[in-house]
């Protein structure tokens, strides 16, 4: 009967416990809560991982157990006294009330996401970090960061890194970081660096070190999930447009003034040519200018010993008739002279004639010159090889007007060349020749009669008359052979100049030409500088636009609700070993109790 009542009893306790519902003996497990990770990591002085721990936070808004994953090596409460466990599968198992929970977790062998290396040179050679305390050079400090590929992308691709290194400035001195900033902290002088997402980097810092000692080098690593608002870049735009116009215009001016030198350059070929040849006949005709001169002074002295000896002698010499005889052929024969030197009197006049106008006015061109320094463009935002195409554009084209206008101070040489021959020159010579060719017909008639003695008187008359003439007409050749010797000497100056000139347009065209490819080159770079402009600053927002970015545990994959994860790396500071103060005092001791002792033995 009381088995009866027992089992009875327990029947009903069942039944009654299932109807109770389940909520009351069993509950639910709460999500985990979102956290946060901060990842601290010693290094060598080498940048080798020495040991690594990390520092999970949660906010709990009700009181629970939750489980968290990691490979921990051990973990520990950083918020209260309760148990936290590491339990199978790299569970961490956790009791937290509403509010702040912090645990500390110790991992081993876990790799970073970045790749950190460490070399130390001190007068150029490589040295350890062992041999660095106390010693005194040139010192250079390399940090070489890469992507580590064991370990997930998403932090080297989204991760900034920031390098800072202290310096004591009575150790330090003569810092050079070409990458780095330099800033103060106290006493002491910062360099830092920054490396962008998905970027690999070498950062060197260079200095004069007197007793090496350092302070640890720290590295921290945040996300760049920043997103950027796209610029405005109208009025950049519209401004670059303005540019490039502009350019196109140069481009056309340019081109412009390679067809003018193009031609100032054919002109002054032409006009050396002339010149050479003007040359030439000056020369000749001064080396020919002695015998015209000789030849005349042979004349003027027959018709002078006819004049002495016609009056006294009733029969004229045969050996003076014969040299009156010659005479005519020696008048004809400078009367050529004398008409081959008109002929190119006046070929040289008509080739300076028929040159272009080579009128150029060096006050003109220096002001082109100053007004295109004053105002060539040059905007901030141009990219450096444009800058450096516009830059030499700039600098040929204020040359090649600077050579112009010394070219144009040259050709004022040519202003008095005309001066120097009359503009009846060729129309007197050919004159003088027809003059001379006269007393050679005339001198002709007057010997051909001079056997008949009636007509004495009347030959004497002629030949005092003739010889007379004569006379003028040889002080006029004397005076006219020393011009062409005066002409020739500084004309052969002229002639230099013109080969100067035409050596320096050509010069000066080819230099245009160069400067018109160049101008071309460059109009061609810039035509639609504001689209390219505006195209970079896309690919610059979209390079750098991390807004993407979604955290992820760096602990375990099984974190998924992850908020900021953080890496704080730290290397050992490098410093000068003391000596042990309390070691020192221990033997002072033992020394002196020594001494005591000995006072008894």
């Amino acid at each position: 009967m009381l088995l009866k009542r027992f089992v009875f009893s327990l029947l009903s306790c069942l039944l009654i416990f299932t109807l109770i519902p389940n909520t009351s003996l069993a509950k639910d497990k709460k999500d985990t809560p979102v956290k946060d990770e901060v990842v601290y990591t010693n290094l060598t002085p080498n940048g080798k991982i020495k040991d690594m721990y990390v520092v999970n936070s949660f906010q709990i808004k009700e009181p629970d157990e939750f489980i968290d994953y990691g490979a921990y090596e051990n973990v520990r409460n950083l918020t209260d006294l309760t148990d936290i466990e590491i339990k199978n599968d790299n569970e961490v198992h956790f009791e937290a009330s509403e509010d702040n929970f912090f645990y500390q977790g110790t991992l081993k062998e876990q790799p970073l996401p970045w790749n950190i290396s460490i070399t130390y040179l001190l007068d150029g050679k490589k040295i350890t970090p062992s041999e660095l305390p106390g010693a005194s050079g040139e010192l250079t400090i390399q940090i070489k960061t890469s992507q580590n590929k064991d370990v997930d992308p998403v932090f080297f691709e989204y991760y900034l890194l920031q390098v800072n290194l202290k310096f004591d400035p009575l150790n330090f001195s003569n810092l050079q970081a070409p990458k780095g900033t330099e800033a103060n902290e106290g006493k002491d002088k910062l360099i830092s660096f920054s490396v962008m997402p998905d970027k690999e980097e070498v950062m060197i810092v260079s200095a004069d070190v007197t007793d090496f000692e350092m302070d640890p080098i720290n590295i921290s690593a945040v996300p760049a999930n920043i997103g950027f608002e796209s610029p405005d870049t109208d009025d950049l735009a519209s401004d670059l447009q303005t540019l490039s116009d502009a350019i196109a215009e140069i481009n056309s001016g340019v081109a412009e003034l390679e067809d003018g030198a193009s031609e100032l350059s054919k002109g002054a070929s032409e006009l050396s040519k002339g010149s050479n040849s003007f040359l030439s006949g000056i020369n000749e005709l001064n080396a020919s200018s002695a015998e015209l001169v000789n030849g005349s002074e042979q004349i003027l002295g027959v018709f002078k010993q006819m004049n002495e000896v016609i009056g006294n002698v009733p029969e004229i010499p045969t050996d003076l008739i014969k040299e009156l005889a010659t005479a005519p052929g020696d008048l004809r024969d400078l009367a050529a002279g004398l008409r081959d030197l008109a002929s190119l009197t006046g070929q040289f006049s008509s080739e300076i004639e028929n040159l272009p106008d080579l009128t150029i006015n060096s006050e003109d061109i220096q002001a082109i010159i100053t007004a295109l320094k004053e105002n060539q463009p040059a905007p901030d935002n141009l990219d450096e090889e444009t800058e450096e195409i516009e830059s030499e554009v700039n600098e040929e084209v204020i040359q090649a007007l600077e050579e112009l206008a010394i070219l144009a101070d040259d050709l004022k040489g040519f202003e008095g060349l005309t001066d120097q021959i009359p503009d009846d020159s060729e129309a007197s010579l050919n004159e003088t020749a027809n003059e001379l060719d006269e007393f050679a017909n005339g001198l002709e008639g007057l010997t051909s009669n001079i056997g008949v003695l009636d007509e004495l008187d009347e030959f004497k008359n002629g030949l005092s008359q003739l010889s007379s003439e004569y006379q003028t007409f040889h002080d006029g050749l004397v005076a006219y052979t020393n011009g062409v010797d005066s002409l020739a000497k500084s004309y052969n100056e002229l002639n230099k100049g013109t080969k100067e000139l035409s050596d320096g347009t050509s010069e000066l065209t080819n230099g245009i030409n160069q400067l018109q490819e160049g101008t071309q080159e460059l109009a061609d770079e810039t035509s639609d500088l504001s689209g390219e402009f505006v195209s970079e600053i896309d690919e610059f927002m979209e390079e750098f636009d991390f807004s993407d970015f979604e955290p992820v545990s760096f602990v375990s994959n099984k974190n998924k609700k992850v908020n900021v994860v953080q890496f704080v790396l730290q290397t050992e500071s490098i410093e000068i070993d003391e000596p042990d103060d309390e070691l020192k005092e221990e033997e002072t001791e033992k020394n002196l109790w020594d001494r005591f002792l000995n006072l008894f033995k």
